[in-house]
C-alpha cells in the first residue's frame, strides 16, 4: 500500500502507516460500531491517526469499504461511532448487531488471521492490498 503527501518519507513512514491501516482493518472488520476513542484504544494509535485510516480505507486503492456514521449517545455530546462495511454495501445492522452474516466480511476476516500469522512483513503486506484489491473488484463487478 503507498500513502502520500508533503511529510510522508516512505522510508520513515510507510512501514508504520502499512502496519497501522492493517490494525484499524483488523479491528473494525467485525461490523462493530466503534467511537475514534475505542478505536484508537484497541489499535493503540491515536484517535487521529485511527480517522485518517478509516477515510483511507474509503480510497479505491485501499478497499473501497464503506464507513458508516452515526452519533452516539445525545446529539449535542458530538460523539460518533463508525462501522466498516464491504463495497457497495449499505448498513446491515439493526441497533448495532448483524442482522446477517456477510460472507464477504467473513472471508476478509479469514485473510486477516491468516496475515497475521505470516511471517514476512513484505509479503504480507502485499498479500492484504491483493486481497483488499480482490475484495473490492469482487463487490463492485469490474474486472
Amino acid at each position: 500500500m503507498s500513502f502520500c503527501g508533503p511529510g510522508f518519507d516512505p522510508t520513515l513512514d510507510e512501514e508504520r502507516l502499512n502496519e497501522q491501516i492493517l490494525r484499524v482493518y483488523r479491528c473494525m472488520n467485525d461490523s462493530t460500531w466503534r467511537t475514534l476513542g475505542e478505536l484508537s484504544e484497541a489499535t493503540g494509535d491515536p484517535e487521529a491517526s485511527v480517522s485518517a485510516q478509516l477515510r483511507n480505507l474509503r480510497k479505491v486503492e485501499y478497499g473501497s469499504f464503506v464507513v458508516e456514521r452515526r452519533r452516539r449517545g445525545l446529539a449535542t455530546t458530538g460523539l460518533w461511532e463508525y462501522q466498516l462495511l464491504p463495497p457497495g454495501s449499505s448498513a446491515t445492522t439493526t441497533l448495532g448487531k448483524k442482522s446477517r452474516r456477510n460472507p464477504f466480511l467473513e472471508g476478509m476476516k479469514h485473510a486477516a488471521k491468516v496475515l497475521v500469522s505470516a511471517a514476512d512483513l513484505a509479503a504480507a503486506k502485499a498479500a492484504m492490498k491483493s486481497e483488499l484489491l480482490q475484495a473490492h473488484k469482487r463487490a463492485t463487478g469490474k474486472p
